[in-house]
């Protein structure tokens, strides 16, 4: 996949093949009459606020009245997917905006006015900045995007200036955060660039070789996205959250339940009060606002990027290393709201799952002992995840279907099913590559892929 990176052509290219994919796929004609300002001669602050209103003007035009992630399904197909073509269109001039941001140090401190200054080591290497964006091309799915720097030369990391200063734009502009779009913007650390080549990054993040030291390591970061997907579904329900509420009893008790044949073997690598140690932070976390959320976001991005540079300095990294940046990764990711925090599991589920129908396909039918050899360890996602990562993902997977369990299972059946199905297909598909990962003893927890339909008959 050809990612575009912080150059207004790139950005301009990728919007026009996203817009014509969706048109040939709904067989629908856009009818917004917008046009993206590209040129940064002479633009303002003013001219900015301008074309985004614009773009505000037509969305309303179209039927939005209030925030896009709340409305647009209820709205009527014709409008849905003109609203689609404008949010698309926004997503990328906010995007091309930033980019004029990052050149020019007056216009800058014309448009932002917190704590981050304008980096001018930062302008040479935007070209090294790609821009990975994921999500199904309809009205109803979301966008997420991945930030990477796949440079050499920064002695600074940069990542959190860029997300931070792209974030801002939409709540200068438009009154509304990227969320409100249904748009979330990450720092993505999970690769490295190849001095070799330029244009396949190593992905460094391999937990191949974890030991059950790592994994106790990382179950914090597991234990995180569990507790935050019950606190949004406590937050949903609008019941109060008890810190002293037995939350492992609870998770415990679904996913006995409902997949008692295949995760039950899990259970006996997690400690009993697993999600004990997350209570506090999830809790704090809930309990701030938008702003302050995405500001320690951009603090512990900072931790981690810093960590990773540090380390990567230095050589090759060691097992231990490679577990830490991982975890310093999870815990800054704990502060966006709709994300995986484990590194294995945002690699299987948005390299793998979500960067390619036909890669993901093509995985099936590969034995990752014989398939990953020599290059291919490196350049190929699919090689890095191993035995502990696929159960970082499958942990993770409960956590989203435990939460749209108590949110929708109980009132909106539609809703319910189709949260469910997503889910349990990554959840299936971890399953599938972790038998097929390793040749287990049942010392070490062997794992049957048993196809457990109680769950998908009983909700």
């Amino acid at each position: 996949m050809i990612y575009p990176v912080f150059k207004v052509d790139s950005i301009k290219e990728r919007l026009h093949s996203d817009v014509h994919k969706f048109i040939l796929l709904n067989k629908e004609k856009n009818k917004t009459e917008l046009i993206l300002e590209t040129n940064a001669e002479g633009i303002t602050k003013h001219k900015m606020e301008t074309i985004i209103n614009k773009i505000m003007e037509r969305m309303r035009h179209f039927g939005l009245t209030e925030k896009y992630v709340d409305q647009i399904s209820h709205i009527p197909d014709n409008k849905k997917n003109q609203l689609w073509i404008c949010r698309t269109y926004l997503f990328y001039q906010l995007l091309i905006f930033a980019t004029f941001t990052f050149n020019n140090e007056s216009l800058y401190k014309t448009i932002y006015s917190d704590t981050f200054p304008f980096r001018p080591d930062v302008v040479k290497e935007l070209q090294h900045f790609k821009i990975g964006i994921f999500g199904s091309i309809t009205p109803t799915s979301d966008i997420d995007v991945g930030i990477q720097y796949s440079g050499n030369t920064l002695s600074k990391p940069a990542l959190s200036y860029l997300v931070s200063r792209f974030e801002n734009l939409f709540l200068l502009f438009t009154g509304f955060s990227s969320l409100d779009f249904d748009i979330e913007t990450y720092a993505d650390m999970m690769t490295i660039p190849n001095k070799n080549d330029m244009s396949h990054d190593y992905f460094y993040l391999d937990s191949n070789n974890f030991t059950k030291r790592e994994f106790d390591q990382m179950l914090k970061c597991a234990a995180n996205s569990v507790l935050r997907n019950i606190f949004l579904s406590y937050k949903y329900l609008k019941i109060p959250i008890k810190k002293d509420t037995n939350f492992e009893k609870d998770i415990m008790k679904f996913t006995k339940t409902n997949f008692k044949n295949d995760f039950s073997p899990i259970l006996k690598l997690i400690k009993p009060d697993w999600l004990k140690d997350s209570v506090n932070e999830i809790y704090n976390f809930m309990n701030k606002d938008y702003n302050n959320q995405r500001y320690e976001y951009y603090k512990r991005v900072e931790i981690a990027e810093d960590l990773k540079f540090k380390y990567l300095k230095k050589g090759n990294l060691t097992t231990h290393e490679i577990c830490e940046i991982m975890i310093a990764i999870g815990e800054s990711l704990t502060y966006r709201i709709e994300s995986y925090t484990c590194a294995p599991t945002v690699i299987h589920v948005v390299r793998i799952l979500q960067a390619s129908k036909k890669t993901a396909e093509k995985y099936k039918t590969l034995i990752p002992t014989t398939y990953c050899k020599g290059k291919k360890i490196h350049l190929d996602p699919f090689c890095t995840i191993g035995y502990y990562g696929y159960i970082l993902s499958i942990i993770e997977q409960i956590g989203y279907m435990y939460r749209f369990h108590l949110t929708y299972c109980k009132t909106n059946n539609k809703k319910c099913k189709k949260k469910r199905e997503k889910y349990l297909k990554r959840y299936d598909n971890a399953f599938y590559f972790l038998n097929l990962s390793t040749k287990l003893t049942r010392k070490n927890h062997k794992l049957f892929l048993v196809r457990n339909k109680t769950y998908s008959k009983r909700h």
